[in-house]
């Protein structure tokens, strides 16, 4: 299974509930929702798709279909972006 890892060189804020991250290589910004922020805070280790979407489950009192849906596709957001790493 894929695992993924925020990338070295990307800085985070957070403000209200939200995230900002910056690219210090390209010096692009990014703004993150409070579930992407979530999502983004969690990620000081390598995780899965699975793990991230068990976190949302708990901490947003959701069903683990919807939180595996958030979770893979702010993954692939952040991939194709170049945020995050797969491990």
């Amino acid at each position: 299974m894929t695992k993924y890892l925020r990338r070295e060189g990307v800085v985070s804020v957070q403000l209200d509930g939200e995230a900002v991250l910056m690219d210090t290589s390209s010096g692009q910004y990014f703004r993150l929702n409070s579930t992407g922020s979530f999502i983004w805070s969690a990620m000081h280790s390598v995780m899965s798709p699975d793990e991230i979407s068990g976190l949302i489950v708990e901490q947003f009192q959701i069903d683990g279909v919807t939180a595996q849906r958030d979770a893979e596709a702010m993954l692939d957001e952040l991939r194709e972006q170049g945020l995050v790493v797969e491990q």
